[in-house]
């Protein structure tokens, strides 16, 4: 076992929570909507990127 597998089991364990906690204060929110909404709150640097990408459109 490598010595970073379980800083990342714990940081999924961490995310499952978060999402489900999301969840739980937002019944309504869908599941993608909730985890994208996590993601956001623990990689803020994620979610910048997201938004200098351009959206595709055809030519």
């Amino acid at each position: 076992m490598t010595p970073g597998s379980n800083e990342e089991s714990d940081r999924v364990e961490h995310f499952r929570v978060d999402v489900e906690t999301y969840r739980r204060l937002n019944p309504s929110a869908p599941y993608e909507v909730a985890s994208q909404a996590v993601m956001d709150l623990t990689y803020p640097q994620l979610k910048s990127m997201r938004a200098e990408q351009p959206t595709r459109t055809s030519r």
